[in-house]
C-alpha cells in the first residue's frame, strides 16, 4: 500500500490549496521541493486555482499525518493511477493540461508569470 493511498482528509488538501494560493505557484513548489506538473492540475473549489496536482497531494499527506511530514516528489509517482484517483475521491476536480483554458485559468497563468518576475526581479 503507497502511503498516498492513506490520504483521506479533503480538509488537508485544501489546506495544501490554500497555502498554494497563498504563496503562489513558483514560492509553494520552491519551499516543499516539487516541480511543475506536466500532465494534472488540482483545481481550487474557492478560488478556482489550478495547482499543481503531486504537490499538493504530497504537501496535503503532511498536514494530514503531521507526525510523518509531507511527502518528497521523490517518494510517489505521480500521475493518473495514483494522484489523480486520490485527489478525486476525496472530491476535487482534476484538470488534465492541455485541455481549452477557462478565463480563470489564462488569469491564474498570468498571475502566476508576473508573481515569477517580480520574484526574480528581487533576487
Amino acid at each position: 500500500m503507497s502511503q498516498l493511498s492513506q490520504l483521506r482528509s479533503p480538509a488537508a488538501v485544501q489546506a495544501a490549496i490554500d497555502e498554494f494560493v497563498q504563496l503562489g505557484r513558483t514560492k509553494f513548489l520552491a519551499r516543499h521541493g516539487y516541480g511543475k506538473s506536466r500532465d494534472f492540475l488540482v483545481r481550487d473549489p474557492k478560488t478556482g486555482t489550478d495547482c499543481d496536482s503531486k504537490a499538493i497531494a504530497g504537501v496535503a499527506f503532511g498536514k494530514q499525518f503531521p507526525e510523518q511530514g509531507p511527502l518528497t516528489a521523490d517518494s510517489f509517482s505521480g500521475g493518473e493511477t495514483t494522484v489523480v484517483p486520490a485527489l478525486t475521491r476525496l472530491g476535487f476536480r482534476i484538470i488534465r493540461i492541455g485541455e481549452d483554458w477557462s478565463e480563470e485559468e489564462v488569469l491564474a497563468t498570468v498571475e502566476d508569470y508576473f508573481d515569477m518576475l517580480r520574484a526574480e526581479a528581487a533576487g
